[in-house]
């Protein structure tokens, strides 16, 4: 599982890392994003290595939707108030999950999916 990092860490990143952190906060491959904003997964990694960085805004735009976080989140100009607000909380519940059984995993997930 990805581990959180502080809004402030996020925010020195380049777009390309914001958008590999977010794909692995997700849970996705390039790969699962790639099929997700409809191009190939060599485009994904060559943005995320910043090969290339000059990214189209349609393209991020639907980088951002498949991330489920806004645009301007990727470049870095507005916070993540997710991150900012319960950072400290997800990284204690995340070190708790080794020890809970994974039907417990499961019930916790549950729970969790109740408050969206």
């Amino acid at each position: 599982m990805k581990v959180l990092l502080y809004p402030w860490e996020v925010k020195d990143m380049s777009v390309g890392d914001r958008i590999k952190y977010y794909r692995e906060l997700r849970g996705l491959t390039q790969i699962e994003l790639a099929d997700r904003v409809q191009i190939g997964y060599a485009t994904i990694s060559k943005w995320e290595t910043g090969v290339i960085k000059n990214i189209p805004i349609d393209r991020l735009n639907s980088i951002a939707k498949a991330l489920d976080t806004t645009t301007g989140v990727l470049l870095g100009i507005e916070p993540d108030l997710i991150d900012g607000v319960v950072t400290d909380v997800q990284k204690e519940i995340e070190s708790l999950l080794p020890y809970l059984s994974e039907y417990q995993q499961s019930l916790l997930l549950q729970i969790i999916k109740e408050f969206r």
